[in-house]
């Protein structure tokens, strides 16, 4: 039944994770990028940043790729210079 779903869903252009896709818990993602869990629990902050999240069974998940996007819109191209 969850594939069915997830195939309607994906057929209207629905924004689902992968199967491939690793869907961190919000310590371990926390711990990937080195950020406090309580940073990635705030919804503000993750909207500033563009972050985002899926919750599933009242638990905060991130993807990967999202965490490591991140990362490189952070990354510095001189030191002291963020990329534009």
């Amino acid at each position: 039944m969850l594939r069915k779903i997830k195939k309607k869903r994906d057929a209207k252009g629905g924004n689902l994770m992968d199967d491939d896709e690793k869907a961190l818990p919000k310590e371990a993602a926390a711990d990937f990028i080195s950020y406090a869990p309580s940073t990635l629990g705030d919804k503000r902050w993750r909207a500033r940043i563009g972050l985002c999240a899926v919750k599933l069974g009242g638990r905060l998940r991130f993807q990967e790729k999202d965490l490591l996007a991140l990362l490189e819109r952070s990354r510095e191209k001189h030191p002291g210079e963020k990329e534009p």
